[in-house]
């Protein structure tokens, strides 16, 4: 026999009473349960506010959102074409460039965790028959190994955890490098940038973007520079290499053969879209606004509408 849980105020148990409180308890759980999982009255006001005060601040489109198992609450605002005047909606799909780290790390955590893949494990001998094969495939690519790239001494101790940690020294095809408020005399250069900009039609594989004349054979050793920090170095080129190795345990030929979204839950799988080649147009209607001062004077203004550039899904398992 199990002791009633829910015993009468009196102190005394009866049989038909507490099957009453029973369900009455049960009821109230279920209940609080429901009302923690409910969305938040009034959030999607909230994220109103907020995407309408972001959009104003950048003069950009925002679109913003919140989802759990109670549901969902969504805002937009801001304009997605300035040339049509064609306002944001909360259904409008938005490249979301680096947040492809993202992914593709957690899908190599996946595999440690699996124990198919450890974090001290070279990189080298994961990625090279990959390289290869792109290689044979493709007789413009001029390597078949990262020591091709980056030299046999300093690629050979390089391995996942330091990939996955910004401390490798692999050098970042992404040259954005912004200047500092402190630093007047600083102009902002992109040699990236300028390169897609030239010829918006091209699309960069990750093997073109290994190939760039300030990646191929740069390889430095990421070093601490500050007592108190620890060594930190990033590079865009680490999750394209992780990518090689995801591709590579996939049992994939070459890059353009491994499907990334088998990482994907269900749910996810028919709402997001791996760019591998193509512009933003081909996406979706949301135009992207460079606004930044890239190459510029200072106090000047890129406002480059990048719709139209293929390059802006360079980067494969970095930023696809």
């Amino acid at each position: 026999a199990q002791a009633d849980p829910f015993p009468l105020p009196s102190g005394r148990a009866s049989p038909t009473p507490t099957l009453t409180m029973r369900a009455a308890w049960s009821a109230l759980g279920l209940l609080l349960v429901q009302a923690a999982l409910a969305v938040p009255p009034g959030l999607d006001a909230k994220l109103e506010q907020v995407a309408t005060a972001t959009s104003a601040k950048f003069n950009c489109s925002v679109s913003i959102a919140y989802r759990d198992a109670g549901g969902r609450a969504a805002a937009a605002f801001g304009t997605i074409d300035f040339g049509s005047g064609r306002k944001a909606s909360v259904e409008d799909r938005y490249p979301f460039g680096s947040i492809t780290k993202f992914l593709t790390g957690a899908s190599v955590m996946k595999l440690v965790a699996e124990g198919s893949l450890s974090l001290d494990d070279a990189i080298a001998p994961l990625v090279d028959p990959m390289l290869a094969k792109m290689a044979d495939a493709d007789p413009s690519q001029s390597f078949r190994s990262l020591a091709d790239l980056f030299g046999e001494e300093e690629i050979s101790q390089t391995t996942v955890r330091q990939l996955l940690g910004m401390r490798s020294g692999v050098p970042d095809f992404d040259t954005a490098t912004p200047c500092m408020p402190f630093i007047p005399w600083c102009r902002s250069k992109d040699s990236l940038r300028q390169t897609i900009y030239a010829a918006p039609n091209e699309s960069y594989s990750p093997a073109r973007l290994m190939s760039l004349p300030w990646v191929a054979h740069h390889f430095k050793q990421c070093r601490q520079k500050l007592p108190i920090i620890s060594a930190f170095c990033y590079s865009s080129t680490n999750f394209m290499l992780l990518g090689m190795i995801l591709a590579a345990k996939a049992g994939a030929t070459s890059w353009e053969t491994f499907d990334q979204s088998t990482v994907l839950p269900e749910y996810l799988k028919d709402k997001i879209t791996f760019a591998k080649s193509g512009s933003p147009r081909d996406y979706t209607t949301v135009h992207g606004y460079d606004r930044t001062s890239y190459n510029l004077p200072k106090g000047q203004q890129n406002h480059h509408d990048n719709w139209e550039v293929s390059g802006v899904f360079s980067g494969w398992t970095a930023s696809d």
